[in-house]
């Protein structure tokens, strides 16, 4: 009798989705990465050289509330200068951008304008970005939630406040990111910014990049 060995079963999944996270060397790209991948958090962690991913599957609603499994490829980037080249090279596959600072070191968020900048030239138009304020468990807090809050409204962009240490919104920042991308796929989204602040229970879009830069039109729109 003949017998054969079937390999491991692969994981089925409705739809795919590919997201990178970018930002300024140490503000916390890979420690996010690993507590919403792992659940793993270190303070010992090795600074991320070019560029590692994650895969992991979400089971989030499309519009009309069907559950969908989604394979959420996340790529985590190196922050430092040397490896910006590399970095830029992989904007071409996110269809999710998130872009993070670290609060407790206002230089990192001085930069995001440039990040923008770069975002806008290599990322895909049709991709959406999202700003995360990070290590919002630290008491030595250098930019103030209302900075970060009046920073995403100005330039049309959702924001959360995270902490990698505790876990703090990182589970709804990418069930958001996640069910965003879902949408977008389908036709379901995005729909005109609101200035608003996402929380848990938030059901806001972000805008598609089409209309995240144009700063103006949005003032405009809300008497900002």
């Amino acid at each position: 009798t003949n017998s054969t060995k079937s390999g491991p079963k692969k994981r089925s999944f409705d739809e795919t989705g590919n997201a990178i996270v970018i930002g300024d060397g140490c503000v916390g790209e890979t420690s996010i990465l690993l507590k919403f991948s792992e659940n793993y958090h270190s303070l010992s962690h090795i600074p991320t050289m070019g560029i590692d991913f994650k895969t992991k599957y979400m089971t989030v609603k499309d519009k009309i509330g069907k559950d969908t499994m989604v394979r959420l490829t996340t790529w985590d980037t190196a922050g430092q200068e040397r490896f910006r080249t590399i970095t830029q090279s992989f904007y071409n596959k996110a269809e999710a951008i998130l872009l993070v600072y670290d609060c407790t070191e206002r230089s990192t968020f001085e930069t995001i304008e440039n990040w923008l900048k770069s975002i806008e030239v290599h990322a895909p138009k049709e991709s959406f970005v999202i700003l995360v304020a990070n290590k919002i468990d630290s008491d030595k807090r250098e930019v103030t939630s209302e900075e970060g809050e009046e920073f995403a409204r100005e330039n049309g962009l959702p924001y959360f406040e995270t902490s990698a240490k505790t876990g703090e919104q990182i589970d709804e920042l990418f069930e958001f990111c996640t069910k965003q991308i879902l949408w977008n796929k389908s036709g379901q989204g995005p729909v005109p910014p609101r200035p608003i602040t996402i929380t848990s229970d938030s059901e806001f879009q972000p805008p598609s990049r089409s209309s995240c830069f144009v700063s103006r039109a949005f003032k405009k729109l809300f008497g900002n």
